[in-house]
């Protein structure tokens, strides 16, 4: 954290403001992960101002190919995205390239088998950036000031409007599976917010086609609980 805080208030060599953030890109099993978050948080809005347009390109590279080498790797995964979700705006630029990962990854951080908390709400969080990313494709004021045009480089609105189907279908399956059971406070708090994402998307278009598998589960299954109570014998008092 001391370091993160140097490099934003003092003029610091560029490889040495990469080795940090890499260092700390690489840190998701460090026991002290609110510093490691609180480091970044302090570090990621000043690249930027503190990299050229050419040494942001390589962090954003080294970000992608930790990615590549780690897509196995949950721990890490939730780490990066992370970071990229409380930062969107120092990685908006390179769009293109890192939402098939996020759309690969709401799965492994939502729907995997006994998935944290913690998890599934930075699996909506990433689904909202998903279509705040492909929807909202308007110049948008970075760190210091400079604004970013969408380029040449990046897809059109059109093209990446084809990401919004399996987030529409993955944030169904995220509602099936979390209105199961007695919710606690952050459990609703969940719920609401899947239900306010996918009310973002629907509003934007409503043609998506719905995988009806998830949905058929829910019905066998309140069918089979109507079948079990009908012929449940009455208790008497």
């Amino acid at each position: 954290l001391v370091v993160s805080r140097f490099v934003v208030v003092f003029e610091t060599p560029p490889k040495v403001t990469l080795q940090v953030y890499v260092s700390l890109l690489r840190s998701h099993h460090s026991t002290e992960k609110h510093m490691v978050r609180a480091a970044l948080d302090t570090l990621v809005p000043s690249l930027p101002n503190r990299l050229t347009e050419d040494e942001l390109g390589n962090a954003i590279k080294y970000t992608l190919k930790l990615m590549y080498e780690q897509v196995n790797s949950v721990p890490q995964l939730a780490h990066l995205w992370d970071i990229i979700t409380r930062n969107p705006n120092v990685y908006i630029g390179h769009k293109s390239k890192f939402l098939p990962h996020m759309v690969n990854s709401l799965t492994k951080l939502g729907l995997s088998p006994n998935a944290p908390a913690e998890n599934k709400e930075l699996s909506v969080e990433l689904a909202k950036l998903i279509v705040t990313w492909v929807e909202f494709n308007e110049p948008v004021k970075l760190v210091g000031g400079a604004q970013h045009e969408w380029g040449n480089e990046h897809s059109s609105k059109n093209s990446c409007r084809g990401f919004l189907e399996p987030v529409v279908n993955f944030l169904i399956r995220m509602a099936i599976v979390n209105a199961e059971g007695k919710a606690d406070r952050s459990q609703n708090k969940l719920r609401i917010r899947i239900l306010s994402v996918l009310n973002d998307i629907i509003s934007v278009r409503q043609d998506y086609e719905i995988i009806a598998a998830p949905l058929e589960r829910v019905r066998a299954h309140c069918e089979e609980a109507c079948t079990t109570k009908k012929q449940s014998p009455r208790q008497y008092t």
